[in-house]
């Protein structure tokens, strides 16, 4: 009778959560309704196995994020960044891009009211900043950019603002909220944008399986059922409507750290650039 009893407890006990501690951006905002954490829920509520999600305690730097998964200290298990061949070989990434490739459309914050391109700019006189552990920092360099750079994410936009630096170059989905809550002074360049194929993902650490097949099936699902994309405009529509009024010049760069991996063969998810924007070269 007691081994019946004890059966019948495990059979109906409820699975216990596992709760997911995911870094936490740049500036420490409230991230309870930022599009990848609403992508995140979404995506592991496809799993039969019951997920809680908890920001980290503080900031981090990306390279430390990386340390701290890879060494599964239990500061943080998850967090989504651009890929590269040695962030795949520390992490286990989850090759669904989360915005469609978006973090490689790059406008630039300068410190004139003027197209960029007509002040007599080239690689042997511009001067970029960006972060010292961001991947970009890696590809502007590759394709002959001098680049400066720092530590300290606000203090890029103070080099632009004091003329250290020619301009910051920010993605499509990042540069309107930073240009209104931390670089007012400061102007989107018109005339000008960068372009290099880039694939944001999930990354959790490489024996953390478990986890990582949740979110693959449920990012799958979520572009079979259109959930996916119905986030995703909901978040970058009004973006693309606005950059689908402009007229850019388009300089695409190579970018040498993409795995080989990146799934640029499935055309569902990476998002077209406006027909109208003309390629050039700089």
């Amino acid at each position: 009778m007691n081994y019946l009893l004890m059966s019948a407890f495990f059979f109906t006990s409820p699975v216990q959560a596992r709760t997911v501690i995911y870094a936490l951006p740049y500036d420490n905002r409230d991230v309870t309704q930022d599009y990848h954490v609403l992508l995140l829920k979404k995506a592991l509520s496809y799993s039969t196995t019951p997920y809680t999600l908890q920001p980290a305690t503080e900031t981090m730097a990306q390279s430390r994020v990386l340390r701290e998964i890879s060494q599964q200290t239990g500061i943080v298990d998850l967090f989504w960044s651009m890929t590269s061949a040695e962030r795949e070989k520390l992490l286990m990434p989850i090759r669904v891009p989360l915005n469609r490739g978006l973090l490689g459309w790059r406008l630039l914050l300068v410190n004139e009211d003027a197209p960029f391109l007509s002040t007599q700019r080239n690689k042997r006189n511009t001067l970029f900043v960006q972060g010292h552990d961001w991947p970009d920092s890696q590809i502007l360099k590759a394709n002959g950019y001098k680049v400066h750079t720092t530590n300290d994410y606000k203090a890029m936009f103070t080099m632009v603002e004091k003329g250290r630096v020619n301009a910051l170059p920010r993605s499509v989905i990042e540069i309107t909220e930073e240009h209104k809550n931390i670089a007012a002074k400061l102007f989107i360049a018109s005339d000008l944008m960068l372009y290099y194929p880039v694939a944001e993902y999930f990354f959790v650490a490489n024996d953390d399986t478990k986890l990582a097949a949740a979110l693959e099936h449920g990012l799958t699902e979520m572009y079979k059922d259109g959930s996916f994309i119905e986030l995703f405009e909901q978040q970058y529509g009004a973006i693309l409507s606005q950059l689908a009024q402009q007229k850019r010049k388009v300089i695409k760069l190579n970018n040498p750290l993409l795995p080989t991996a990146t799934p640029l063969d499935k055309s569902e998810y990476w998002q077209l650039l406006p027909k109208h924007f003309e390629p050039t070269i700089w």
